[in-house]
């Protein structure tokens, strides 16, 4: 449970100077829960890198609307075929 207000949890979170590379491949799923993970970290990577080979756009909407409370900034690519 937490008890601290959103403003207040947000002030405590830092970002290091740090890149996650995360490659996925139709796990929107399991991509969704690794960002609301990260999003409850008290520290966050700086960047992290989608590498996305899936047949869909799932993983790519994911990175776009990201959870409340991740501060890092997200790059999404597509990985070539």
């Amino acid at each position: 449970m937490n008890n601290c207000s959103d403003q207040l949890c947000l002030a405590k979170i830092e970002t290091m100077p740090i890149t996650a590379v995360i490659a996925t491949r139709n796990r929107s799923d399991a991509l969704a829960n690794v960002f609301k993970s990260l999003s409850r970290q008290s520290t966050q990577p700086q960047d992290i890198v989608v590498v996305d080979a899936s047949d869909d756009d799932q993983s790519a909407s994911l990175c776009s609307h990201l959870p409340e409370g991740l501060l890092s900034h997200v790059e999404y690519q597509r990985a070539n075929d």
